[in-house]
């Protein structure tokens, strides 16, 4: 007999009455209606309780389905539980706190597959952490991003500008053994200041981007010779922290790079002024000295 699963209506029930129906060889209570979750899509099933009519709990470690076409639903109770019979009345009761947890590392993980658009080939959700495998090919990911007007602030305001607007970048990102390699470009419209005007100064800025990323190395860990000679003759990578890159942090730091520090106006060229001082200057008495004789000479 097929279960009433009343978590694909409504994933909020915590509880709701029902009738056992069956018992399976391994001991599993089937209901005809259940709030239970069964283990599936990665998610595990819910753990629970079961209480009879005069309130006796009945602890249940996990549901499971019992058919391929995943239609029936077995409530798998804790060894040495009591067991009902067909027939009796039984209230259904989750822990919610386990279920609301996987529900909400559930939705995340659907998001991250939407965020990455490759083949998923395998995951697993948990109440606190979770899991995805993706089939990423050889080739890397490329990534764009397009920053929004807070951005925009944000990214001014460190780099000490009057205004940055449509700011972008498009990334690809390849792996190298142990190191991700990061190549792209950034681009920005950047309002300045004059430096010797004051008046508002624009500009286009288009930066390259390229920057690889290793996981630092483990305390106390020395390289071999010939590894060292190959680093000594490269640039040393970026450390690599909890096996993520930022590639927001990325953008704005290549941005930065190609903002002018000291914008003029077209035209514009700054020309000191002149100091009119009758003072003698400090030389001038070795100046006397070196010319005098001279003088003397003709």
């Amino acid at each position: 007999m097929p279960t009433d699963c009343l978590f694909r209506d409504d994933s909020y029930l915590k509880h709701c009455e029902a009738r056992v129906v069956a018992i399976t060889e391994q001991g599993g209570i089937v209901l005809d209606r259940t709030v239970f979750y069964a283990n599936s899509g990665g998610q595990p099933g819910d753990s629970g309780a079961l209480f009879t009519s005069d309130g006796t709990p009945i602890p249940i470690e996990t549901a499971i389905f019992t058919d391929a076409a995943k239609s029936e639903i077995a409530h798998m109770s804790a060894a040495g539980s009591p067991r009902p019979k067909p027939g009796d009345a039984v209230r259904t009761e989750i822990d919610w706190d386990k279920r609301y947890g996987r529900m909400r590392m559930h939705t995340a993980l659907h998001l991250l597959s939407a965020a990455l658009p490759y083949a998923v080939t395998g995951g697993s959700v948990g109440e606190s952490d979770g899991r995805l495998d993706f089939d990423i090919p050889d080739a890397g990911l490329h990534r764009e991003i397009n920053a929004s007007a807070a951005v925009c602030a944000d990214v001014a305001a460190l780099a000490h500008v009057r205004e940055v607007s449509n700011l972008s970048a498009a990334f690809d990102l390849t792996c190298q053994g142990a190191r991700v390699h990061v190549t792209g470009r950034v681009k920005a419209r950047v309002g300045q200041n004059c430096v010797v005007t004051l008046e508002p100064v624009d500009a286009a800025v288009e930066e390259p981007i390229e920057v690889t990323f290793a996981p630092m190395p483990a305390a106390g860990a020395t390289p071999k010779s010939e590894e060292r000679r190959r680093k000594a003759a490269e640039e040393p990578p970026e450390p690599l922290i909890d096996g993520t890159v930022d590639l927001g942090a990325i953008a704005t730091e290549f941005l930065m790079l190609g903002i002018d520090p000291y914008p003029r106006k077209a035209g514009i060229e700054f020309t000191p002024p002149k100091v009119e001082n009758d003072t003698p200057h400090p030389f001038a008495a070795l100046e006397v000295l070196k010319n005098g004789p001279s003088r003397g000479r003709q």
